[in-house]
């Protein structure tokens, strides 16, 4: 121990080293759960886009079979004709892929979202744990160096 430094210093000089420790791995933690919060949000953002982009479809896909019908009525055209029929098909068709493409692109999406979300929170958990163990050899550093020198035989 340094002359005239009570030994008190060095245990307060610790205690504010294993606070500041506890106050990293709560902002770390805080931050962790800020980020799990905003992916959760997004894959949610993601869903209702879905079901809007599903609502569209679906609305062009009855808007075509309409024109369709209106075109061969038009023509003179018989509405149970086979090309009327292959033409009615040929959109649902397309509109079944679209959607499909559509939840197949969405839940990969989703998927990644929440992937990269528990990813995050492992390594803030291992990156907590890494500050936690430099904290306390930070602390167990500086008591060792303190009794040291309260050991040593003082000169003079």
């Amino acid at each position: 121990m340094a002359a005239g430094v009570p030994a008190a210093v060095y245990w307060i000089a610790a205690a504010a080293a294993v606070a500041g420790t506890v106050q990293q791995i709560r902002v770390s933690n805080a931050q962790s759960r800020i980020t799990e919060w905003q992916a959760k949000e997004n894959a949610r953002v993601a869903n209702v886009q879905a079901s809007e982009r599903e609502v569209d479809r679906l609305k062009k896909l009855r808007h075509a079979l309409a024109q369709n019908n209106v075109q061969a009525a038009a023509s003179g055209i018989s509405l149970t004709s086979e090309n009327v029929a292959q033409s009615k098909q040929s959109s649902i068709k397309q509109f079944e892929l679209d959607q499909l493409t559509d939840k197949v692109n969405t839940v990969g999406y989703v998927n990644n979202l929440k992937a990269t979300a528990a990813a995050n929170s492992a390594l803030t958990t291992s990156n907590n744990l890494t500050t936690a163990l430099q904290g306390v050899s930070s602390v167990v550093s500086s008591v060792d160096s303190s009794k040291s020198s309260a050991l040593a035989p003082s000169g003079g």
